[in-house]
């Protein structure tokens, strides 16, 4: 279960990090596209744990962008988990300000719900159940 955890929280800092790849360089030019929306299948040594659903959203002023993890597969029955994370905010001269964050996330064993409000970039609230 360990080598689980310790996969999954990887996982977390790959989906950030492509997240804000995506977001500083998709977005170079001034068009941006109203909606994308993905699905990917997880798998690590060739075995499926999971399926990740991912949306983007914008218009010229707000974007909004959703991520769901869902455990599937074999190991499902074992280990399993599900994750949704969610942030929202204004564009101004083409950059990206966070106005809400929400991640809630569940195994087996463990349940995290987190909420941060932001105003003018900085954090004004923050709940971590």
């Amino acid at each position: 279960m360990k080598n689980l955890f310790h996969l999954h929280w990887k996982f977390m800092k790959f989906l950030f990090s492509f997240v804000f790849l995506f977001l500083f360089l998709g977005f170079s030019s001034d068009s941006l596209t109203d909606e994308y929306v993905s699905k990917y299948t997880i798998k690590t040594g060739g075995i499926t744990i999971g399926e990740m659903y991912w949306q983007f959203k914008s218009d010229d002023e707000n974007y909004f962008i959703e991520v769901k993890l869902i455990s599937r597969g074999f190991l499902s029955g074992l280990f399993k988990f599900n994750g949704y994370y969610r942030v929202e905010g204004e564009i101004k001269n083409g950059k990206f300000y966070p106005e809400a964050y929400l991640q809630n996330w569940k195994t087996n064993k463990k349940k995290r719900d987190i909420r941060i409000k932001f105003k003018k970039t900085k954090v004004v609230d923050l709940t971590q159940e």
